[in-house]
């Protein structure tokens, strides 16, 4: 019995084994025994895997193609999804240069309030060191006064608002451990009683 062990062997064998086959006409075919079965069910089985073969290149093809189409897809989405992660690192940016710039301006005023307080109280310590006082001086010393009491004012205001909830949590606190400690005292001479 013959073995074919190559491929490309086998498919020009089986094309000239085919060829023979079609030369022959039907009645040579019957007659002639010089092709033995063996070959002829060689060449059947080489035919089937051929076929076989083709078969799962065409499926092999397909998926390639559906693969290649998902990767062009996949490409596209990371390219919108870079684009996506570049504007918003942009607007982030942007955002952390306002923050940074109100954040500034803020300091800027606190610093600016804090000079004109140190001006004040300079110009009252040097006004009220100097041995005479002018009308522009006193005008100048009273409105330093009532801007400097006007902030007293509202940072005792604000204390109030503050303290006033506390004071409160202080109360209730002060009620909850005063009715548990009779509560203690009551169950401890509940206990001494029944003893």
């Amino acid at each position: 019995m013959w073995e074919i062990h190559d491929t490309h062997l086998a498919v020009t064998f089986g094309s000239a084994v085919s060829t023979v086959w079609r030369c022959t006409t039907p009645s040579k075919r019957r007659e002639s025994s010089g092709v033995p079965v063996a070959v002829t069910h060689t060449l059947s089985t080489l035919r089937l895997a051929h076929a076989k073969l083709l078969e799962e290149h065409g499926s092999t093809s397909a998926l390639l193609k559906r693969r290649e189409a998902e990767l062009a897809h996949f490409e596209k989405r990371e390219i919108e999804t870079q684009e996506v992660i570049m504007r918003l690192e942009s607007d982030l940016r942007s955002v952390e240069e306002e923050l940074k710039t109100k954040v500034a301006k803020r300091e800027v005023r606190y610093m600016q309030a804090l000079l004109a307080s140190y001006k004040a109280e300079e110009t009252y310590t040097t006004s009220s060191t100097s041995p005479t006082l002018t009308p522009s001086n006193m005008s100048l010393l009273d409105e330093t006064k009532l801007a400097h009491l006007d902030k007293l004012k509202g940072l005792v205001e604000e204390y109030k608002e503050v303290n006033e909830p506390l004071t409160q949590q202080i109360q209730d606190l002060e009620k909850t451990l005063r009715s548990e400690s009779k509560e203690s005292v009551m169950e401890s001479v509940a206990g001494v009683n029944r003893e």
